[in-house]
């Protein structure tokens, strides 16, 4: 939430898979592939929907995403 003009404002961002990994570096399929010990080639196949995840991948992947989002909020809060 960001205090902006003595009015608090909440922003939400929603992605889709193939949005999801157009963001910054940490987010690119083959950084969250190596994280979640995971061959790059096959997360691109599931990024673009030619492929779909079992369970266990796509909980792999989950996993992961949250580590990194953890690791990202810590950094922001070490600058702030």
């Amino acid at each position: 939430m960001i205090l902006l003009l003595n009015y608090y404002v909440s922003i939400k961002r929603q992605y889709d898979l193939q949005t999801f990994f157009e963001e910054p570096d940490y987010l690119k399929v083959s950084s969250i592939a190596k994280h979640a010990g995971l061959n790059p080639d096959l997360v691109r196949q599931y990024s673009s929907g030619v492929k779909h995840p079992s369970a266990e991948q796509a909980k792999k992947i989950e996993l992961t995403i949250h580590k990194l989002a953890d690791s990202f909020f810590v950094c922001l809060k070490l600058l702030f």
